[in-house]
């Protein structure tokens, strides 16, 4: 199983990963900001959100907070408002 690498068949996850617990009521938000400290599951909320989003035909944008020496606020929205270029008409 986790050692080797296997999937698991009733779950549908790679093998050695935790299944993810809670925030529910997160995950059914149309619109979300998420910060805190490294390591407190930030990428895995989003992750679960997003494939779910997915699974449901819907589409995902996603932006970053990229470290910068000067202040820029609406910086994770202009990185995921760059991505939605192919979903616009002309």
């Amino acid at each position: 199983m986790g050692v080797s690498g296997r999937r698991d068949l009733d779950t549908a996850r790679p093998a050695g990963t935790f299944a993810f617990v809670g925030r529910e009521h997160e995950r059914e938000l149309e619109s979300v900001m998420i910060e805190g400290p490294a390591g407190i599951g930030k990428s895995r909320l989003i992750s679960e959100a997003a494939s779910a989003i997915a699974e449901a035909g819907g589409r995902t944008l996603t932006g970053v907070c990229h470290p910068l020496r000067e202040l820029f606020p609406y910086g994770p929205v202009v990185d995921a408002l760059r991505k939605a270029g192919p979903w616009l008409s002309a």
